[in-house]
C-alpha cells in the first residue's frame, strides 16, 4: 500500500516542519506545491525529501489541489494543509486505518478534526472532516475557496468515519491573529464565486461563516439561515451554520424564542449530535423559568 501526503503550501516555514514530521512516520511520498514562498518553505521541505513542485497562484484552493493529485502515485492520499498534523498518539494508527478501508472498498475517510487557537490554546470546535481518500481520477476538489472532495461533481459515496480514539487532527489557522485576515480573503473569494455559480446555495455555510469570522453578525445570521433553509447538507461542514446561529442568538437574551426554535431545527437536521440536544433543552428550561 502506498500512500502519498500532499499539501499545499505559501510561507508556511513555521508550520511545515511538523507536518513533515506528522507525514513521514505514515507516507511513501510527501508532494508539496508551492504558491509563491519567499521564506524557508521549499528549502524545507526539499530537505525533508518532499517533491517541490511550483505552481502560479489562482486564487482557486481546488485547483492547486489537483495540482498537487496529478503529481501523487499513491493508491491512498492523505491530503492536510499545512497547519494540521495528527496528533503523535495516533497517527502510527494511519495506515492500518487506510488497508481497513481498502480492503472494505471505501473511498473516503472522514476524522476528527480539532481546531485550537494557537494563540490562547483555546479548544474551538470539533467536526469530522474528508482528509484520507482513494487517488482516482474521478476523486477531484471542487470550490475556489472551502472545496470539497467531489466524486465526479456529485457526493463521494463509499465513505466511513474513523473513531477520534484511532485519528484524530489537530488543526491551528483559525488562531486569534490570523482569523480576520483569512475570513476576509474567504469573503472574497467567496463573493467571486457565487458570481459565477449555478448553485449559489452550496455557498451560504461558508460565506455565513466567513462574516462571523469578520464580526458581521447581520451577514452572518442571514447566510446561515439562507444555508439551513436547504434542509440538512451531505457535507461534513453543514452543522457549522447552526452553530453560529446559536452562538450569535445566545449573546442577545431578547432572541431566546428565535435561539430555541434555531436548536429544535438543528435537532431534527443533525439528531446525531448530542451539542444540539442540550441546546434546545438549554432553551426550553430557560422559557419554563417562572417570571419574577
Amino acid at each position: 500500500m502506498k500512500i502519498s501526503a500532499c499539501v499545499i503550501a505559501k510561507n508556511e516555514e513555521q508550520n511545515l516542519p511538523r507536518w513533515l514530521a506528522s507525514m513521514r512516520v505514515f507516507a511513501d511520498e510527501m508532494i508539496v506545491v508551492d504558491t509563491g514562498s519567499e521564506d524557508e518553505t521549499k528549502a524545507l521541505a526539499e530537505a525533508a525529501g518532499a517533491y517541490v513542485c511550483d505552481y502560479v497562484w489562482r486564487d482557486d484552493f481546488a485547483a492547486a489541489k489537483n495540482e498537487a493529485l496529478s503529481h501523487a502515485t499513491g493508491e491512498w492520499v492523505a491530503f492536510l494543509d499545512a497547519d494540521e498534523y495528527f496528533t503523535p498518539e495516533t497517527r502510527g494508527r494511519l495506515r492500518a486505518e487506510i488497508e481497513a478501508a481498502d480492503a472494505a472498498g471505501t473511498d473516503l475517510l472522514l476524522i476528527q478534526w480539532r481546531n485550537i487557537d494557537a494563540d490562547t490554546g483555546a479548544h474551538l470546535v470539533d467536526v469530522y472532516t474528508p482528509r484520507i481518500f482513494r487517488l482516482k481520477p474521478e476523486l477531484r476538489y471542487q470550490g475556489r475557496i472551502h472545496e470539497q472532495l467531489r466524486e465526479n461533481g456529485g457526493l463521494v459515496r463509499r465513505t466511513a468515519v474513523v473513531p477520534e480514539d484511532r485519528l484524530l487532527l489537530i488543526h491551528t489557522g483559525y488562531s486569534t491573529h490570523l482569523s480576520k485576515a483569512k475570513a476576509a480573503r474567504n469573503l472574497r473569494l467567496l463573493l467571486a464565486d457565487m458570481a459565477e455559480s449555478e448553485h449559489p446555495e452550496t455557498l451560504y455555510m461558508a460565506i455565513a461563516e466567513a462574516y462571523d469570522g469578520l464580526g458581521d453578525e447581520a451577514m452572518a445570521l442571514k447566510y446561515a439561515y439562507l444555508d439551513i433553509e436547504n434542509g440538512r447538507q451531505a457535507s461534513t461542514y453543514a452543522s457549522r451554520s447552526y452553530r453560529i446561529l446559536l452562538r450569535r442568538l445566545a449573546a442577545r437574551p431578547a432572541a431566546f424564542e428565535e435561539r430555541r426554535e434555531a436548536a429544535r431545527r438543528a435537532t431534527e437536521d443533525f439528531p446525531e449530535l448530542p451539542e444540539f440536544h442540550a441546546e434546545y433543552a438549554l432553551s426550553l428550561i430557560h422559557i419554563s423559568e417562572p417570571t419574577r
